[in-house]
């Protein structure tokens, strides 16, 4: 992706550099032996969600090619190609029928070994991964490399029974099956508690929130009295509803700083006219003991983001998702963060896929990016090359070693 003997040097060298990946999506099939190319590339952010296609993709050799025609310049296409031609040994072949049709063969060979999707994030450098287990919250994986982070934005729909977060969660339902009945706002808050104490018990390292997909980022102070007016009304009062959540989200926080978890929140691409990440300054300001991890550097405002970094000291920032975003946007963020962040170790870098091989492509070009920004300040005297896999390797696994309290 970039030359220039420095970068290859430094290049080289972070390959020979652990990550804890601090953010992906594995679900419970996410090594399943029923994964093929065709699913692989439906739910990645090559899929219809992201990307505009002119077709709809079908299992089938034929239809791979043109689906991606559209979108062969995007760097989501870009990653996911390059992972699943070097894992799968395809080279620069052209990508034609026969190719897909060989590609498609082998991925399924693959996945008929279980442990194949782990072998590919060791393959990427990838020890150590914070799983927000999509589509089931809370679901706790075997693998002793994986660890949880707890998706608990149903709860601020707790003004109604019948209300579901965007992932189509609803807590009572939740509350239900973990044997807990709620009839009153009090049942409710030892409900939340609970569900926070018990996934800790179960290895929760970070409480996640990704509300940015459903409502205003922004929280409010709301009092006790007001939170229980609301609960379980039934209200379809937008404002109401709202102040229900800010209640509930400003316990989390409290809830994440109790039992030492980190606070995840998801800024940036989403619901953009509310998503902008300053819209969080009450809620990082009114809970001084909780550390928040800002997801994707709050791209496309990132810049923000640096400003809030250079002022916050319960902030640490989060590059998950960043670099397939825009390589250009993630290296001129590794420049500029250290020139302003308050301290050095708050930076971190997280995958945010599904599935293992975009992780695999998502961490090539994560670490063409850092390797890029690294070179070019050694290059310019601004730092040794000692210096310079110092600052990369606390990005890698440092910080969120420290942060998140995991031990290579």
């Amino acid at each position: 992706m970039f030359a220039g003997s420095e970068f290859k040097s430094v290049r080289k060298a972070l390959d020979e550099i652990p990550i804890i990946d601090t953010h992906e999506h594995y679900g419970k099939t996410w090594n399943s032996p029923e994964t093929t190319l065709y699913g692989i590339f439906r739910q990645s952010y090559v899929g219809a969600e992201w990307l505009a296609h002119d077709s709809e993709l079908e299992d089938d050799p034929a239809s791979l090619i043109p689906w991606l025609e559209p979108v062969r310049d995007n760097s989501y296409t870009f990653s996911l190609l390059r992972a699943v031609r070097q894992l799968y040994n395809a080279g620069e072949a052209e990508l034609d029928h026969a190719l897909v049709r060989e590609l498609a063969d082998k991925v399924h060979a693959a996945y008929q070994d279980e442990g194949w999707a782990l072998s590919v994030l060791r393959k990427a450098g990838i020890e150590h991964t914070i799983v927000d287990p999509l589509p089931v919250p809370g679901y706790p994986h075997d693998e002793p490399s994986f660890h949880l982070a707890l998706r608990s934005h149903m709860l601020v729909h707790g003004y109604d029974r019948a209300a579901r977060d965007h992932g189509g969660d609803n807590p009572f339902e939740f509350a239900a099956k973990l044997g807990h009945q709620i009839s009153s706002f009090d049942d409710y808050l030892d409900y939340v508690d609970f569900w926070v104490r018990h996934h800790k018990e179960k290895g929760a390292v970070a409480i996640k929130s990704a509300l940015a997909y459903e409502r205003d980022i922004d929280v409010k102070p709301v009092t006790r009295k007001e939170a229980e007016r609301i609960f379980d009304t039934g209200t379809k009062d937008p404002e109401e509803q709202k102040k229900f959540g800010d209640f509930i989200l400003d316990l989390l926080a409290k809830k994440a700083a109790e039992y030492d978890l980190v606070f995840q929140v998801h800024a940036g691409l989403a619901l953009q006219a509310t998503s902008h990440p300053c819209r969080l300054m009450w809620l990082l300001d009114n809970n001084p003991d909780t550390i928040f991890d800002l997801f994707h550097a709050g791209y496309p405002w990132t810049q923000d983001v640096l400003a809030m970094a250079a002022e916050r000291p319960n902030l640490i920032v989060d590059t998950c998702w960043l670099p397939i975003i825009s390589p250009t946007a993630a290296v001129r963020f590794y420049h500029e963060y250290p020139e302003v962040a308050r301290r050095a170790d708050t930076l971190l870098w997280g995958g945010d896929n599904w599935y293992a091989e975009e992780s695999y492509g998502a961490a090539q070009t994560f670490k063409d990016c850092l390797a890029k920004a690294v070179s070019e300040k050694v290059e310019g005297g601004r730092w040794t090359r000692k210096e310079g896999l110092r600052f990369a390797e606390g990005v890698m696994w440092r910080a969120a070693g420290r942060w998140f309290g995991i031990s290579l």
